[in-house]
């Protein structure tokens, strides 16, 4: 009805108010929900490598990441190690795409990569916000939970860490698949459907614990949302199809030997319980994080005393057996199982990181507590929550700062960790000092020679203060080592070798490393030719020293070697003509070498 005395056009229009009691900024909550986040991990931006796996796969992978042709590779490859399938390892192909769609853009810059790191965390904090919607939390209840999930400390080291979005991109695929699988079973839209397969699909390929989701998924159907099964039962064969066809690709990968023991698994697991109480702790009394978290020495004091409370709560609540109750604590127990499951001599390291996935079973407890049951004002409960999300949001901006360089983050682990030789070796390599370098490193070796590369390093820097007897005893410990041996090793061991005019050890241990890695360079056929020169092989020598200007035409001494060695030969010609050859490439020729082969007759010009 049109108003009476005005025209249509006169009638002034208003956005609809919010409903009577609810504060105006519940219209924003989204924006709250980025805003948040991003003022905590505003620091992103400046954080450099850590040194702790981020190098390895962007900086140290440069080659398998400049082509875009590696992608249907990496489906056919583990995460760590492409060629030793003996090696226990991971099936993680959606990250190495990731890197290398990333690295197309921003090279070895680690701003961009932290960058997408942030804009992964902000996807999770807002897609989680809608799932507690879709189970039907409330505004208030998802808004605190998902704030409480977007600045916890525990999880700083997801975002702040590169490899860390690992369980970020998880956490997109997991809560994207469920919001769709809970919109297909309510409207039962095809394109519902096929998205929610495609997410669990993406969601198998990022990391293998995604293989819970169906379970979770069928849980919130049949008993939080309490459809009836014929809105959800088409889901279970899209389901099982999907994991057999994820399983048969990572069947393809672990072929030959790399999976876990199942023996090993279970003696791993028993290790590892005190991991859960260790983990509980950390998330509602976070005084104990550590950047390089030893189980050995995390206690379970606050995880004994987060259990208490929380039963309490519940108790108060009245809500231990409701739906939710059960869904939480089964995604939390879950979720962490795969931390269970691995090896010691593999990973011996309880990263918070994996509290990503977890935390949101912690979350979904929680909201069957007391705390959000209770009847009380609406300004208690902001103010309570409020408080807590400003106090773990200043922590985490504060531990944004342990990432920022190698040198930071090894240094905090070291603070945290005064006992562990592996955090004092890698705070040894960011040190520039020689010195207090070869300090530290001896101190690791101290307290456990066996870790990987302490034995290496102290070759390193022994052979550079020509203590050779003393280079040799680190380099033969480091290869006798059960981890995986490092070409550096045996190529280290060979100009030992050289020095002591051991020839015949030379030849050995350049074999050896040539078994494992390509002699781009050209030094180790460099170290071979000198052995066959000094035995007298010239033609040996010759073949190896060939490799070695092929490799890099402007080394002067594989050059002047190469000429002096066909000259041995009595092969003038080939002598005048690499002498020809060095002139080209601006190559500086000895006087004795032009006068040996005719050079100053030759006329070579420069």
């Amino acid at each position: 009805m049109k108003p009476k005395g005005k025209s249509p056009a006169a009638v002034k229009t208003t956005a609809p108010l919010p409903p009577a009691g609810q504060p105006v900024w519940k219209k924003y909550m989204v924006v709250l929900l980025v805003l948040v986040p991003c003022i905590v991990y505003s620091l992103v931006m400046t954080l450099q490598f850590t040194g702790i796996d981020d190098k390895l796969f962007i900086q140290d992978n440069k080659e398998f990441n400049q082509n875009f042709a590696n992608i249907p590779v990496s489906f056919q490859r583990g995460l760590f190690q492409p060629a030793d399938k003996s090696l226990y390892d991971y099936y993680r192909p959606l990250f190495l795409v990731d890197v290398i769609v990333e690295y197309h853009f921003f090279g070895d810059n680690p701003v961009g990569y932290h960058l997408t790191n942030l804009l992964f965390h902000l996807l999770s904090v807002v897609l989680l916000y809608l799932l507690l919607k879709r189970l039907k939390l409330g505004e208030t209840t998802s808004l605190i939970l998902s704030l409480l999930f977007a600045v916890h400390p525990a999880l700083s080291p997801a975002v702040v860490w590169i490899p860390g979005r690992n369980d970020m991109m998880l956490m997109v695929f997991l809560l994207a698949g469920l919001i769709l699988t809970i919109d297909y079973a309510l409207r039962r839209r095809w394109q519902d459907f096929i998205l929610q397969l495609i997410f669990f699909l993406l969601a198998l390929f990022t990391k293998e614990t995604a293989v819970i989701i169906p379970l979770l998924a069928w849980f919130i159907l049949v008993f939080v949302l309490k459809l009836p099964w014929k809105s959800w039962y088409p889901l279970i064969i899209g389901w099982f199809t999907a994991v057999g066809f994820w399983f048969f690709m990572e069947s393809t990968v672990k072929q030959s030997g790399n999976r876990l023991p199942v023996k090993e698994m279970i003696e791993s697991g028993i290790g590892r319980m005190p991991a859960f109480l260790q983990y509980l702790g950390k998330i509602f009394f976070p005084v104990n994080l550590s950047v390089y978290p030893q189980i050995g020495e995390m206690t379970v004091i606050w995880g004994v005393l987060a259990f208490g409370i929380v039963v309490v709560l519940l108790i108060l609540s009245g809500n231990y057996f409701k739906p939710l109750t059960i869904l939480g604590t089964s995604w939390f127990l879950l979720s962490l199982l795969p931390v269970l499951a691995v090896p010691k001599a593999f990973n011996d390291i309880v990263y918070e990181h994996r509290l990503y996935i977890p935390m949101i079973g912690v979350l979904l407890v929680l909201s069957q507590t007391v705390l959000f049951t209770a009847k009380v004002k609406e300004l208690y409960r902001y103010t309570l929550f409020g408080l807590i999300i400003v106090i773990f949001g200043t922590m985490s901006f504060i531990r944004t700062g342990y990432y920022e360089t190698a040198l930071a983050y090894w240094s905090r682990a070291v603070a945290e960790s005064p006992g562990h030789a592996y955090s004092i070796s890698m705070l040894a390599k960011c040190v520039k000092n020689e010195v207090k370098q070869e300090q530290l490193f001896l101190q690791a070796y101290a307290l456990d020679s066996t870790v990987k590369e302490i034995n290496l390093n102290l070759g390193k820097i022994a052979y550079k203060n020509k203590h050779y007897d003393e280079a040799e005893k680190y380099l033969k410990q480091e290869l006798a080592l059960p981890s995986v041996k490092a070409p550096e090793n045996f190529f280290l061991l060979a100009e030992v070798a050289t020095k002591k005019q051991k020839y015949s050890e030379v030849k050995f241990f350049v074999t050896e490393g040539l078994k494992i890695s390509e002699d781009k360079s050209g030094d180790a056929s460099f170290l071979m030719a000198q052995a066959f020169f000094f035995e007298n092989k010239f033609d040996s020598a010759a073949i190896f020293l060939r490799r070695v200007v092929a490799l890099n035409p402007k080394n002067e001494q594989a050059n002047c070697n190469l000429v002096a060695v066909f000259l041995q030969l009595n092969q003038k010609d080939s002598a005048a003509a690499r002498v020809q050859k060095m002139k080209q490439n601006g190559v500086r020729v000895p006087p004795e070498l032009l006068k040996a082969t005719g050079g100053e007759q030759l006329k070579i010009k420069n």
